[in-house]
């Protein structure tokens, strides 16, 4: 009783307790009405259909547990989980693994050199994370992840938070979309988005993209590289351009540190000489 009361004084909440001989006792717990959950605590997650959801925790039950509650969605949203034990798989797992648009790291990485959040932090993946850890009330750790912009998933709460899948409406929440098969790029988005708030979808390749190009909506700014590889083989920029503005997207952009002279015309997409994204737009 002492542990619930604790519990409820920390959310500004109150336990009374009222006994009387022959009577019996009556408790009473006054727990506050909130109309939507913190900035930085998740309400929910979202799937992104096609991608991959790394998770990385210590413990093989919550490993399980999250993929009992991912299962409906594997086969038939073509989503993959990639399972981690150690932060030092992780860097690793990123650069080798297609499209990845979640990550569930545990805090508290038993035995091991750096906790959660500390790679979180040195990989720059704030922005794609969530940090799941029983610690969710620590002052320290909760100012952190206001300042990095790192949401975080209380661990008990695993069982119970709902999971959706990524509806049209969320992938064009997207400020724009960025094909490019550079990895410095994917490097530059994944440190700049948490900086500067802008939401990035970013595709490794054509083939990525095509996967949810029905959810995006024809007006989306969409950045290619010129030069781009898919399976092995070359691809262009303006090659796949042209099809999707055959397909009826509007706002096409070729950005590469070509002379644009030197380019083959592409009246149907801007072409920008400098490789530079709208951060500040």
């Amino acid at each position: 009783m002492i542990a619930v009361k604790s519990c409820l004084e920390r959310v500004n909440g109150n336990l009374c307790i009222e006994s009387a001989p022959d009577v019996g006792t009556k408790i009473t717990m006054e727990i506050p009405v909130v109309q939507s959950a913190p900035e930085h605590l998740s309400a929910s997650i979202s799937l992104v259909p096609h991608s991959s959801v790394v998770i990385l925790d210590d413990f093989n039950t919550v490993k399980d547990l999250w993929k009992l509650k991912m299962n409906p969605f594997i086969e038939n949203s073509k989503i993959n989980i990639v399972e981690l034990t150690n932060g030092t798989s992780l860097a690793d797992t990123l650069k080798k693994t297609e499209n990845v648009s979640l990550l569930l790291i545990d805090y508290q990485l038993n035995a091991q050199d750096k906790n959660g959040l500390q790679w979180i932090i040195d990989l720059g993946i704030q922005s794609k994370s969530i940090l799941v850890t029983s610690k969710w009330d620590d002052q320290k750790l909760l100012e952190i992840c206001k300042k990095e912009k790192i949401r975080i998933l209380p661990k008990n709460l695993v069982s119970f938070i709902p999971l959706s899948l990524a509806s049209s409406v969320e992938c064009n929440d997207w400020d724009f979309i960025v094909i490019d098969d550079c990895p410095f790029t994917k490097k530059l988005i994944e440190r700049m988005s948490p900086i500067t708030g802008k939401k990035v979808g970013y595709f490794a390749s054509i083939d990525d993209f095509n996967k949810v190009k029905s959810q995006i909506s024809k007006s989306m700014r969409i950045y290619v590289d010129f030069y781009l590889k898919d399976m092995d083989s070359p691809v262009r920029g303006d090659t796949e351009t042209l099809k999707l503005s055959q397909e009826g997207f509007t706002k096409l952009f070729i950005y590469t540190g070509e002379d644009k002279n030197v380019l083959p015309p592409m009246p149907w997409a801007c072409i920008l000489e400098k490789k530079e994204l709208p951060w500040h737009e």
